[in-house]
């Protein structure tokens, strides 16, 4: 009452006078072993969880419609998705959960997408969907408008409901440059154009283009050079003073690290310290900086120049999730001879508020000394219950508030609600980004206990530096004028 498949064996028999006799035939089943065959194929060539084909298959098919459709003068795009948040969902959910949504995603991607069009899963969160025989732009813009309709909303995913966002990243074949227009070469394209959608426009879309491109060649040149930088010692570190206004001493210094770069000179940390962090090479030469850091302050700790100073150092966020971090930062300050108490960790609020670790790393260190501020306050989203529950010492003002206060009333207010903020909460206010007498005189109208920046000092090297915790600045007004 079933088919099945066999392999047939047939053996002719020949009699004693050598003529032909019979056959003798043997029937083998080989249902079970063609269908684990089968299997193993289409494991082999889809996703087990949504059924959707994998990225090895999609660039099979995609390299085929590309000779194809360059026959016939047509065009195709590919959409990298990614899911923004997904992280957060499994670990908050359970994986489970987490395939569920998966799950209705590739469903919703597969609603979406004409049955000429292939959807697939690239791992994870990651999906991607070739477009064929687009019209033109605007036909792509439609599409991908209508794949951010239905990802970007709350859905329901077996017993949970939860918010969902999509970025995508969107490459069109041809290409607007001289290169391989291969399948390879549209991957990367359209990953390209992933990263720059998460990174500025998440919820959103990117079209990729030669100049984003470029950007992406210039970034992955610039991690290289970090690494041989790391390796090289191509790094150094600049004090900047941060002065009492009650007083007008130094009451400590921010420690901001410079990298001297052999052909390119003097770079921005505003332009290296993104690509370190987005790398990972932040781990390593946050380290690195600790280490420089906190060297030098023990030798000012020794000759009596730190005396109830402080020295802040900036952390990343990726620094701060790690749970190890207490633990390297008390081996570095046992290994250099440095007090915990004359250690200030810098971190922005933002950071703050994302770091799951984010209590038990504040009270690891602050239990042995280490204070903290938080920095570019007023730019984030900070909890008034975060910040009074967080062993924090001091707010700092964001430079953009002091530095548009004389001008613009409502950074005033910014700045005046932020300094009362910190003083409710018995923390002190630093204002950076002091660049002017009338900077000074304003933020010192308001009330705030400490300030820094080029009307006092620029940042310093070591060297200088020294000289400025042993004689005190020169005439205050002229930045470059330093004892």
């Amino acid at each position: 009452g079933r088919s099945i498949t066999v392999s047939e064996e047939v053996t002719p028999i020949l009699g004693e006078s050598g003529q032909f006799s019979h056959l003798v035939v043997v029937h083998d089943d080989i249902t079970a072993q063609l269908e684990a065959n089968n299997r193993l194929h289409w494991l082999a060539t889809h996703d087990s969880l949504t059924g959707l084909t994998n990225r090895a298959t999609f660039k099979e098919v995609l390299e085929h419609e590309i000779a194809r459709l360059d026959r016939n003068h047509q065009s195709l795009a590919v959409h990298f998705i990614d899911l923004d948040g997904f992280k957060e969902i499994n670990d908050s959910l359970g994986h489970q959960a987490g395939d569920e949504l998966l799950k209705m995603v590739a469903d919703l991607l597969q609603e979406c997408a004409r049955k000429s069009d292939l959807v697939s899963r690239f791992g994870g969160d990651e999906f991607a969907v070739l477009q064929i025989d687009t019209k033109d732009n605007e036909h792509v813009r439609l599409f991908t408008d209508r794949l951010l309709s239905v990802l970007n909303q709350r859905l329901q995913f077996g017993d949970n409901v939860a918010p969902c966002r999509a970025s995508i990243g969107i490459a069109l074949h041809p290409l607007d440059e001289a290169t391989t227009n291969d399948a390879e070469a549209l991957l990367d394209a359209a990953d390209i154009a992933l990263y720059e959608a998460k990174r500025h426009a998440p919820g959103s879309y990117v079209i990729y283009s030669s100049e984003l491109g470029s950007r992406a060649r210039d970034r992955i040149k610039l991690i290289d050079e970090l690494e041989d930088a790391l390796r090289d010692n191509q790094f150094s570190i600049a004090y900047q003073p941060q002065l009492d206004l009650v007083n007008h001493r130094i009451s400590g210094l921010e420690a901001l690290v410079r990298w001297q770069h052999p052909e390119r000179g003097i770079i921005s940390p505003a332009h290296f310290i993104p690509i370190a962090e987005e790398s990972g090479l932040i781990m390593s030469l946050g380290r690195w900086i600790m280490n420089a850091v906190c060297n030098q302050a023990y030798q000012w700790q020794q000759a009596g120049l730190l005396q109830d100073r402080k020295i802040a150092i900036n952390l990343s966020a990726l620094q701060f999730r790690d749970p190890g971090f207490p633990d390297e930062v008390f081996e570095i300050l046992k290994r250099t001879g440095l007090l915990p108490n004359a250690l200030d960790l810098e971190i922005t609020e933002t950071a703050l508020m994302e770091s799951r670790h984010v209590y038990s790393t504040m009270d690891a260190l602050h239990a042995e000394g280490v204070g903290f501020s938080v920095d570019d306050f007023g730019t984030g989203y900070s909890s008034m219950l975060y910040l009074k529950r967080m062993p924090i010492r001091q707010l700092k003002i964001d430079k953009e508030f002091t530095i548009n206060c004389m001008k613009n009333t409502n950074d005033a207010e910014i700045v005046r609600a932020i300094i009362e903020l910190a003083h409710n909460l018995k923390l002190t206010a630093i204002a950076e980004g002091v660049e002017t007498a009338e900077h000074a005189s304003k933020i010192r109208e308001m009330g705030c206990d400490y300030a820094q920046g080029f009307y006092y000092s620029r940042p310093v090297d070591g060297v200088t530096c020294e000289k400025l915790l042993r004689h005190g600045l020169g005439p205050v007004g002229d930045a470059q004028q330093l004892y």
